[in-house]
């Protein structure tokens, strides 16, 4: 994934750390990013057989303002917040059927939430397309 996209969703900083959220459990794995120490972003990565609406009220976490992802370049739906995102991609993997990318962001640039979100957007899009390649979807 280029830096284009992560470099964007990212405050300025001097360090960037990742760390894992213990336990990981397959098929679930999540992380947390840090920037000079503070956390900033929760991702997480599901493979599952039944398809999961990021639309729907009983997915994801609490949305505040959802909306639909559009153009995706992948089969699947997502959903955009003011600080999460919810894709559920096709994936026809010998593990799963669908893989789910989950992320929220800390609101601490102080930037408009149109601009965060269209953020979020292209970086969600761009970031499932890699997930789908790293665990090796046809679909």
């Amino acid at each position: 994934m280029g830096e284009e996209l992560i470099d964007p969703m990212l405050p300025p900083g001097k360090t960037l750390e990742q760390q894992r959220a213990e336990p990981p459990k397959p098929p679930k794995s999540s992380c947390r990013v840090l920037v000079d120490k503070q956390f900033y972003l929760f991702m997480s990565i599901s493979q599952i057989d039944e398809f999961a609406d990021p639309m729907s009220e009983e997915e994801g976490r609490p949305f505040q303002n959802r909306q639909a992802m559009k153009d995706l370049p992948f089969e699947g739906k997502g959903a955009v917040g003011d600080t999460n995102v919810m894709v559920t991609a096709k994936c026809d993997s010998d593990r799963s059927r669908y893989v789910i990318v989950e992320f929220s962001v800390g609101e601490s640039l102080g930037e408009d939430a149109a601009r965060r979100r269209d953020k979020m957007d292209r970086f969600a899009k761009g970031y499932t397309k890699a997930v789908k390649d790293q665990v090796s979807c046809s679909a």
